[in-house]
Parts: structure tokens; C-alpha cells; sequence
């Protein structure tokens, strides 16, 4: 294992809300586990690069948007 990052920190690289990465750790099973030391969530920096990597390379599905959807 390597460097420890905490989830707030993880939250800033990906431009996202803690909220946002607690969702993420629930709903999506290759999301990166945490460690819990002391009541607070690490994770290890290079799982978290692996994942980036890995969910870089994969071709992302376009939503419409809420009002979109609503206009039909």
C-alpha cells in the first residue's frame, strides 16, 4: 500500500461533493475501498489512480437532462 489520501481529498481531485463519494463507494462495486482509521475514510492513492485510468478509458453514457426528458 501506498500514500493515503482521505476521502476529502478524493473529493477535491475528482471535482466532486464528500457526499458525492460516499454515493459512489455504495452504488459502484469498482470504486475504490476505503480504510477506516480513527472514524475517518482513507484511500489508498494508487487504487484511486488505477480507477481514474481505468474509468478514463471506458466510453461514458450521455444523459439527457431532467428538463430534457421532461420537454418530450
Amino acid at each position: 500500500m501506498g500514500t493515503k489520501i482521505t476521502r476529502r481529498q478524493r473529493a477535491r481531485d475528482e471535482g466532486v461533493s464528500v457526499r458525492t463519494i460516499e454515493r459512489r463507494q455504495e452504488t459502484d462495486p469498482t470504486y475504490p475501498k476505503s480504510e477506516i482509521i480513527n472514524g475517518r475514510h482513507y484511500f489508498d492513492a494508487d487504487e484511486c489512480a488505477e480507477y481514474d485510468q481505468m474509468r478514463a478509458s471506458t466510453p461514458q453514457i450521455r444523459r439527457a437532462s431532467p428538463s430534457a426528458r421532461a420537454s418530450k
